[in-house]
């Protein structure tokens, strides 16, 4: 929760449904208070059946998960209207 507030960055937040480690219910939180609070995008991406460490081992999953983070960084890029060139 320390990153959230106007100024938090844009956030892609991936997490497994099945995380011991973590329980789902954080990561909800987490980004519904990221949404509630920051002027930038988040997205939140629920992953069945996956656990904390879903991206240790190479896979389909993990191949879907970095082209929607690629697809995301590259929309905010575009949409940057400050300074095209900034990095958050």
């Amino acid at each position: 929760m320390a990153y959230s507030g106007k100024e938090a960055p844009p956030f892609f937040v991936a997490h497994g449904d099945q995380d011991r480690l973590v329980p789902v219910e954080n990561a909800r939180r987490f980004a519904e208070h990221l949404r509630d609070s920051s002027s930038n995008p988040v997205v939140y991406v629920e992953l069945p059946g996956a656990e904390h460490n879903f991206d240790l081992y190479h896979s389909i999953r993990t191949e879907a998960v970095v082209h929607g983070i690629e697809a995301f960084t590259a929309w905010v890029r575009a949409n940057n209207k400050h300074n095209s060139n900034k990095i958050f």
